[in-house]
């Protein structure tokens, strides 16, 4: 089985024989395949096509408008609705508003989760909070009046408490707590 680091997620996996599947449920991993003797191509369901790859180090995103892929060593191929698509180190795939799949550049800054931590660049505040609230138990919501501010840093994901009162001293914003339960 290739190394897998996880964020958010739920997969289903299939390691028999020469069979080695992954359906990526949630969430979001970091791959790291490599080629084994007598065993088939890697294959991950993403929900949005298949990612096939024998040697390469790409992470998966499943979001509700499909799935988002980087590949940041060797090459992976996605077929998606019977088209083949090859992706070669440092380029991305992710979804644009029409459905239609974009070609990007990689940015080795978000994959700062598998250390635990976040890398913001000229992030939406909205955007931000949706990200912590993945890390975390309990509900982040953001007013639309303020959703448009931006931020930059580096933050850790452990506390997310931590960060929400860091952004109450840097942005002009008020964070308002009801319990943790809610």
């Amino acid at each position: 089985l290739p190394t897998v680091r996880v964020e958010d997620l739920a997969a289903r996996v299939n390691v028999s024989g020469n069979v080695r599947d992954i359906a990526l449920l949630r969430g979001e991993m970091l791959v790291q395949a490599e080629p084994h003797p007598g065993a088939r191509t890697l294959r991950v369901d993403t929900g949005d096509g298949q990612v096939q790859a024998e040697r390469a180090r790409f992470d998966l995103r499943r979001t509700a408008q499909g799935a988002r892929v980087g590949v940041y060593e060797g090459s992976v191929a996605l077929l998606r609705h019977g088209v083949l698509t090859q992706l070669a180190a440092g380029e991305r795939l992710f979804p644009a508003e029409d459905g239609e799949l974009q070609r990007g550049a990689t940015d080795p800054d978000r994959l700062a989760w598998v250390d635990g931590m976040v890398v913001a660049k000229e992030w939406r505040l909205d955007d931000f909070a949706e990200y912590l609230a993945r890390q975390r138990v309990g509900v982040i919501r953001v007013d639309p009046a303020v959703g448009a501010l931006r931020l930059s840093g580096v933050f850790p994901l452990d506390d997310a408490e931590r960060e929400l009162t860091a952004l109450e001293h840097s942005l002009p914003i008020t964070v308002t707590r009801h319990t943790h339960y809610w």
